[in-house]
């Protein structure tokens, strides 16, 4: 059975409410909202890849990477390697 919007995981979806009130926003503004703080998240080296679904109002890493993948026509991985050049340090093209 799945979860609600909003209790994911144990983690809620915070980001996502600051960012559009309950209630309002398109599928896709929410989507692009989730993406933009999946790749805030991605850009910190020291957040594991595979937890940061969690932060960003998905049920599992495995519906991340889809959307993700879906958006930015990368894996999260892979747009962390693209864009960390070095341990903690972001390009400055997040796109």
């Amino acid at each position: 059975e799945e979860e609600e919007d909003g209790e994911l995981n144990g983690h809620s979806e915070h980001y996502v409410e600051l960012r559009l009130p309950l209630g309002s926003g398109t599928p896709g503004e929410i989507v692009s909202v989730r993406i933009a703080k999946a790749k805030e998240l991605l850009a910190n080296a020291k957040i594991a890849v595979n937890s940061v679904y969690a932060y960003c109002g998905y049920k599992d890493e495995r519906s991340l990477r889809y959307a993700f993948t879906k958006a930015t026509g990368m894996s999260p991985s892979a747009w962390r390697q693209r864009h960390v050049r070095r341990k903690g340090h972001i390009s400055h093209e997040m796109h």
